[in-house]
């Protein structure tokens, strides 16, 4: 069983299915890479996963999403004849072996005649003829269709007849059949020839239907073109196709009315609010009757602890003056409509009665809101960025913007330093440098939670418990022994190392007072 992948008509891939999950997309990370210049496929598109025997296809939030029949859907079950289109692409199971590159035959390779071209296969075989008599079938006009061998008999033409030739032929025994069938085969070459010329020549070829071409010219904001030249035609041969539909609806979606410039990343590091300051700016929005903005803080406290007890407070009242301010939203003014923004382009889903300015207004805040948590992300601070992208998620439609792309790579920056530190702790457990591990490897389990890091830090627990009982015992044998420098430089590291509770750290400052007196 393959997954059988088709740019326009052309076959591009199949790939072999065994079971394992498959991840498509622009991305040279995805098991399937599918280039697409134009951006009509996301870095991540989406998933094929197997569900026993079958296979879904599954939308990873991608921009464009995924297309069965004219109609976006989140995931489609790919049962045998299902089609799926992600951008210029279409997708489909095919249970046969895996096959060589088609050959796709192009206007560009047919004969300048202004005719549409017509397989060896849909046309009427010829019918057989006896080895004595040589008859040219269609078959011939096929491979030869040079001016100079041209056999299509003329529309013009007299038909013979088979009272022409039998009296001028000799009547000997036996000759009466093969007349017969001479005239036949060559009144079955002409009919064949003339229903063959016919097919060659019924008219002008319909119109190609080029998926790349389209989606470039509706990429580069040449919409009208590609409505006039490719996506109408196309439609008017296909309703359903479903490549058109999706790009006739990006062509003829209203444009945004509002645009915020990308807020640019300061040199100076960006001062982080503690979660006790988030929520006094969330109590002073509620004075203020700000609700949403009040909401939206203590949400995003709750995402980085969900047990905080003022946060949950603070959301619930925010809750509740939002259901208290909403029914004095009647209707909007009469010359105040609201015109949706995609979510694409940062739009947002309009409140009920909700006036154009205020939801203008409404989108330029999320918009200035995920702005700044893609410049946390873009400086590192890849913990602080993901919490606000969680937030953000819990606030707007699917397919805000790349905010599911940020997501992940916010997640992916907190593997790749957690994984730099846990380095760091163990460069510094091997130099003994046992307090630098430690505040290291606590670091690791910050940075990502799921990190189980106890075991390491018991590791170099033990060791500094093992190093810190050989020196205080040592020194305390060089204190007996008069040897005050030796004792106190080693009882000194002693009292670092071992813990407050151990019965030698007790012993070795008391050693220690007694040098320094």
């Amino acid at each position: 069983m393959n997954l059988t992948i088709y740019r326009g008509e052309a076959l591009i891939s199949q790939v072999p299915l065994t079971g394992r999950t498959i991840r498509l997309g622009r991305g040279k990370d995805n098991d399937v890479v599918l280039e697409d210049p134009g951006k009509g496929v996301s870095r991540t598109h989406a998933e094929l996963r197997a569900e026993g025997d079958r296979y879904r296809l599954v939308d990873l939030e991608s921009q464009n999403g995924i297309w069965v029949s004219g109609e976006r859907v989140p995931s489609v079950l790919l049962a045998p004849g299902v089609v799926a289109v992600m951008g210029p692409f279409r997708v489909a199971i095919n249970a046969a072996s895996p096959l060589t590159q088609p050959i796709v035959i192009t206007p560009d390779m047919l004969p300048d005649t202004g005719t549409e071209f017509v397989s060896r296969s849909s046309m009427p075989p010829p019918a057989p003829a006896p080895a004595a008599v040589a008859v040219d079938g269609p078959g011939a006009l096929l491979d030869d269709p040079s001016p100079a061998t041209d056999r299509r008999p003329s529309p013009s033409a007299p038909r013979p007849a088979p009272s022409s030739v039998a009296p001028a032929l000799p009547q000997p025994a036996g000759a009466v059949n093969w007349y017969v069938w001479a005239i036949v085969a060559i009144l079955l070459t002409a009919a064949t020839g003339f229903g063959t010329y016919k097919l060659l020549n019924k008219g002008p070829r319909k119109p190609v239907w080029d998926a790349t071409a389209a989606m470039a010219l509706a990429n580069s904001g040449r919409c009208q073109e590609a409505l006039d030249q490719q996506i109408n035609p196309a439609l008017q041969v296909d309703p359903n196709n479903a490549e058109a539909l999706g790009l006739k609806q990006k062509c003829t979606a209203p444009p945004p009315t509002t645009s915020v410039p990308p807020t640019p990343v300061p040199d100076d590091p960006i001062p982080v609010k503690t979660n006790a300051q988030k929520l006094d700016d969330a109590d002073a929005a509620l004075t203020a009757k700000e609700c949403q903005a009040a909401l939206d803080t203590a949400n995003s406290v709750l995402t980085d602890d969900p047990n905080d007890a003022r946060a949950k407070d603070l959301a619930a009242k925010a809750t509740g003056c939002l259901a208290r301010t909403a029914p004095q939203r009647t209707t909007a003014p009469a010359g105040d409509p609201v015109v949706k923004i995609a979510p694409a382009e940062g739009g947002l889903e309009p409140l009920p009665g909700e006036a154009g300015k205020d939801y203008k207004a409404r989108v330029a805040v999320v918009r200035k809101r995920y702005d700044d948590a893609v410049a946390l992300l873009q400086a590192g601070r890849f913990s602080q960025a993901l919490r606000e992208f969680e937030a953000i998620a819990a606030g707007v439609p699917t397919g805000y913007r790349e905010l599911a792309q940020r997501r992940g790579e916010a997640r992916n920056g907190i593997t790749v330093e957690a994984n730099r530190t846990y380095t760091a702790a163990q460069q510094a457990e091997a130099r003994s440098e046992w307090n630098v591990a430690i505040e290291r490897y606590q670091r690791v389990h910050e940075l990502d939670p799921a990190r189980d890091v106890n075991g390491d830090i018991a590791r170099v627990n033990e060791q500094k418990l093992r190093l810190g009982q050989q020196l205080c015992n040592a020194g305390l044998a060089s204190f007996s022994l008069g040897k005050d420098a030796d004792a106190s430089e080693k009882l000194n590291k002693a009292v670092d190392l071992l813990p407050s509770s151990d019965p030698c750290h007790a012993k070795a400052k008391e050693a220690l007072a007694r040098i320094r007196r």
